[in-house]
């Protein structure tokens, strides 16, 4: 991991004023799902990172990103349990997030279950450059009773994920469906005005 453990990062912490239900990891890890269309996602997205960059996997999982990760990239696999001992722990709805700098960060089916998605984007803007990121967002899945059945705890059509990246200057640079109407943004760091 390039010289830097896992305990030696300092979180930032976020000041979100919303009121949010502590669920405890059993909860969650009751809510994981792997199926393969997952690995095919993961295989799709990485492709927009290059060769050499270093990456901040955000929800990791089981890091199946590592795999598919082009030459001389360097890795940061957070997620809020162990998943080996190189993992980054954060609990992001509580205002956790690592310290890193990054060329990019990574998030692949974890937004939907994010509480505060303002501070969350605010805090991927701040640590890095690019974002990859997948999302099922309401124009596609509108259902309220089908997204609160997966644990999914906010509803964005794809104009706000954009607005929430463009107030802090990142550009769209991608925007694609998968087969299973996921979408999948790729946002760039912008010139500051």
């Amino acid at each position: 991991m390039a010289g830097i453990s896992a305990s030696s990062l300092t979180l930032s912490r976020g000041r979100s004023g919303i009121v949010i239900p502590d669920a405890p990891p059993s909860h969650w890890m009751k809510a994981e799902n792997f199926p393969p269309s997952f690995q095919e996602r993961i295989q799709c997205m990485a492709g927009f990172i290059s060769e050499g960059m270093t990456v901040m996997d955000l929800g990791c999982g089981p890091m199946r990103l590592k795999t598919h990760l082009p030459a001389r990239c360097i890795y940061y696999g957070v997620d809020y349990i162990q998943r080996d001992e190189h993992t980054l722990l954060c609990d992001f709805n509580k205002g956790e997030f690592p310290s890193l700098h990054v060329d990019c960060i990574f998030c692949s089916g974890i937004l939907e279950y994010i509480h505060d998605v303002e501070w969350f984007i605010t805090e991927v803007c701040s640590h890095g450059r690019r974002c990859v990121l997948s999302y099922n967002t309401s124009d596609q899945f509108p259902s309220q009773t089908m997204r609160e059945s997966l644990h999914w705890v906010n509803q964005f059509s794809v104009s706000e994920v954009i607005r929430f990246f463009a107030l802090h200057t990142f550009d769209l640079v991608h925007h694609s469906l998968t087969e299973e109407k996921e979408d999948i943004f790729v946002f760039q760091e912008g010139r500051k005005a």
